[in-house]
């Protein structure tokens, strides 16, 4: 009712100054208060942000419209996390680390090693005992099991052992710390992409508004008391506007498809991005103290917990790299048993020549039964000089030692910087949706006022066109503050 009242009251001012008839009075207020109607900002009923996804997805000429599967953050998330490159190849590292921590378990155990053998021998060989040479044809057959433990090595597989369990911890946590990565890139890719479909809900809207006026203006020169050059200039607005939600909806569009390559799915399936639950009363704003959120951090970050590993692990190397200034001691047990089967047997040499077929020798089958032999056996290495290996491996281990204890300070470090960074854009976040949802309601009253004052010619059209722009502009700063303090929180 006010603004059809308002209509007619500009109607009848233009009629007075440009003095048109009574009858041409009465025609203005008719078409000016009639179907075309400007429609205020509050009144816009937006799309649904799943049609301005649909809206946005490029299609041929009389295609059927595809069939969408829905997207939810929490779905994109658990995608990403399954699918993405840097969780496959952590998940590769931890399965090395594992191999590795299980090789450092074996060599606290025993070793067993069997073998056997079965030859035909033919030629003449010195026999001591005699003072002789046999000259002998006969088959041989022989087995054997031994076994080694070993006692001691300088502790060398006890710092092995450490080192591979303190890299397999390591990797766990990188895994961990991957999949933390993973979630943060598809969140950040997820709400961009948000933000640009909600870009284009917003242009859309102030595409509508400028189109209403542009019909308003139209309708005005049909009967005459349109000012031409504001006629011209909602035109070229209207056509600006059209322009800038277009490059939106393109924008959108490679966006989403952006987010489908992140979470490595196919991108000739069509996807529908839900809408995220994002406002500043669902996000807590009583955040602790920042004291009480580095010391959490320096606690909890899987990345700092990660290097904390690897230096302890580098500090088992150099141990393992020292093990050779120890003497290595061993316990050995073998058993076997051989046996042979005789064709020819001579023996020649300083006692009478002697001739025999082996004498009466049991079957080899059986000598390989009752001929078995036992032994077991303390060894002791020490080497005394190994061309300076052990020194030079004792250094090297040193050395990167050294380098891990660089690299974990400077990752202590940087998170704590990165933590304190986080809070105060966390406070900054939450400043500026504040102050953008104050813009908004402000400039939606400012526009509102300017549009009263345009139509009873107290604004200029430069006046009106700015009130709009700053309108949208704030809706745009508050939905990128929203995204922002999600992203924050």
């Amino acid at each position: 009712m006010k603004r059809t009242f308002g209509l007619l009251i500009v109607s009848l001012a233009i009629a007075q100054t440009t003095g048109l008839s009574h009858a041409n009075a009465q025609e203005t207020r008719r078409r000016l208060a009639g179907p075309v109607r400007r429609v205020r900002i509050a009144d816009l009923k937006p799309a649904s942000f799943s049609e301005e996804q649909r809206a946005s997805t490029p299609m041929a000429v009389n295609q059927p419209p595809p069939k969408y599967k829905t997207l939810t953050l929490d779905d994109a998330i658990e995608i990403g996390i399954k699918n993405a490159t840097l969780a496959l190849k952590s998940q590769t590292n931890k399965e090395i680390t594992g191999a590795d921590l299980l090789l450092a378990y074996g060599q606290f155990l025993p070793n067993l090693e069997a073998k056997a053998s079965f030859g035909y021998v033919h030629g003449r060989q010195f026999v001591g005992a005699s003072t002789g040479v046999s000259d002998a044809v006969y088959r041989e057959a022989q087995y054997g099991l031994s076994t080694s433990i070993n006692l001691f090595n300088g502790f060398g597989d006890v710092s092995a052992l450490n080192a591979a369990g303190s890299r397999n911890e390591a990797a766990k946590y990188s895994i961990e710390y991957a999949k933390q990565q993973i979630a943060i890139d598809i969140a950040q890719t997820y709400l961009q992409t948000y933000l640009s479909f909600e870009n284009v809900r917003i242009l859309k809207d102030n595409l509508q508004v400028s189109k209403n006026r542009l019909e308003f203006f139209q309708a005005q020169r049909e009967v005459g008391v349109a000012a031409v050059v504001d006629l011209y200039r909602q035109e070229a607005l209207t056509a600006s506007d059209e322009f800038a939600l277009i490059d939106a909806r393109a924008v959108a569009y490679g966006q989403k498809l952006m987010l489908m390559q992140r979470l490595r799915i196919d991108p000739r399936e069509n996807f529908e991005v839900v809408a995220p639950e994002i406002s500043d009363r669902t996000i807590a704003q009583n955040f602790p103290a920042e004291k009480e959120l580095v010391d959490d951090a320096l606690k909890e970050r899987k990345d700092l917990a990660s290097q904390r590993e690897m230096t302890d692990a580098f500090a088992s190397d150099v141990t393992t790299a020292r093990r050779t200034y120890f003497p290595r001691l061993d316990l050995v047990g073998t058993f076997g048993a051989i046996g042979r089967e005789y064709d020819r047997f001579e023996l020649t040499g300083a006692a009478p020549a002697q001739a025999t077929n082996g004498g009466a020798l049991p079957p080899m089958w059986e000598q390989l039964g009752s001929q078995t032999q036992a032994s077991i056996l303390l060894t002791l290495n020490w080497e005394i000089f190994d061309r300076f290996v052990t020194p030079n491996a004792s250094r090297r281990a040193s050395a990167f030692k050294r380098n891990a204890e660089i690299d974990l300070d400077d990752q202590t470090k940087l998170t704590v910087a990165q933590v304190r960074q986080g809070y105060s854009d966390y406070r900054a976040a939450l400043a500026q949706v504040k102050a953008t949802q104050i813009g908004v309601v402000s400039s939606k009253k400012a526009f509102e006022a300017i549009v009263a004052r345009y139509d009873v010619g107290s604004s200029s059209f430069l006046d009106l066109t700015t009130a709009q722009a700053t309108v949208f502009q704030s809706q745009l700063r508050n939905a990128q503050a929203l995204v922002n303090l999600k992203l924050r929180s």
